[in-house]
């Protein structure tokens, strides 16, 4: 419904678009060195996201023993998963 508005209240191609359509596109983050736990390497991202001005975020992963990333919001968040993955059942 929103983009129907939007398409009938603008015109494309006049480049009239409300400013919150402006965004310009994220930085690439930035890949800062990986840390180690419990021998499993962590991976360590600088994300700057569509940020209008805000800080960037870490962001923290791991693999899985399948190839899989799991993304965490904290160094602490990613320590977890790696024990939890590593404790037999």
């Amino acid at each position: 419904m929103l983009a129907l508005a939007l398409h009938h209240r603008f015109d494309y191609h006049s480049g009239a678009f409300p400013s919150f359509m402006a965004l310009q596109a994220p930085k690439n983050p930035d890949r800062l060195p990986s840390l180690e736990h419990n021998g499993q390497e962590i991976t360590v991202l600088r994300h700057y996201g569509f940020s209008l001005g805000g800080s960037p975020r870490m962001l923290y992963a791991m693999k899985d023993d399948n190839g899989e990333r799991h993304w965490r919001r904290t160094l602490e968040e990613v320590q977890i998963l790696i024990e939890r993955n590593a404790s037999p059942d």
